[in-house]
């Protein structure tokens, strides 16, 4: 590993925990005798990617970035979905405005998607001034969000920002469609 190290240049070195054992992993990280290379870990089934640049600084955490909903491509399916949605609900608005709770307000919420203003899925509104959604990838403002079920019976913060998290950090536009589904009566909030 010093030798791979060495010949391509890296400066960091990161380990999935899934695959590599704790001892295996230190044995590694002291095999390399150069200490401006920064080592990270990541743990199986976390949000986050665990390390420090040094041994004198805390450990940082970062969001992984593996089918996050800031890449491009997923940005586009998710606008796409949007307006896809919002105009497939516009015939079906005489079937869909009995089990809204908010008919004007589903009403608006369809034309302010088309237009770019909302999307149907965004982060919970209740911690939209957290510093913690700060660090997710920026969206624009939700009609519903992953926890909506959650927020309305027990508000608990901490669970709807794992929600959160676990939705920028793995995008599928079926997620998007399945809290729609389950969020139908709310999508005139």
């Amino acid at each position: 590993m010093d030798e791979i190290v060495r010949i391509h240049h890296i400066d960091q070195v990161i380990f999935c925990a899934k695959d590599i054992s704790s001892s295996d992993i230190i044995g590694a990280m002291s095999s390399i005798p150069d200490k401006s290379i920064e080592f990270k870990i990541a743990p199986p089934e976390s949000l986050y990617i665990i390390g420090s640049g040094s041994i004198e600084t805390t450990a940082d955490a970062f969001m992984m970035d593996v089918n996050s909903v800031s890449l491009t491509k997923n940005r586009r399916l998710k606008r796409i979905l949007d307006i896809t949605v919002a105009l497939a609900f516009i015939p079906l608005l005489p079937v869909l405005i009995f089990p809204v709770r908010d008919r004007v307000g589903f009403i608006r919420n369809i034309f302010q998607v088309l237009y770019g203003v909302k999307t149907w899925v965004g982060y919970s509104p209740e911690l939209i001034q957290s510093d913690s959604i700060k660090s997710l990838p920026k969206l624009k403002r939700g009609v519903i969000h992953p926890g909506v079920h959650q927020s309305i019976l027990t508000p608990h913060h901490e669970n709807l920002m794992k929600l959160n998290v676990l939705y920028a950090k793995d995008y599928r536009i079926i997620n998007d469609l399945s809290i729609m589904r389950g969020g139908l009566k709310f999508l005139g909030s």
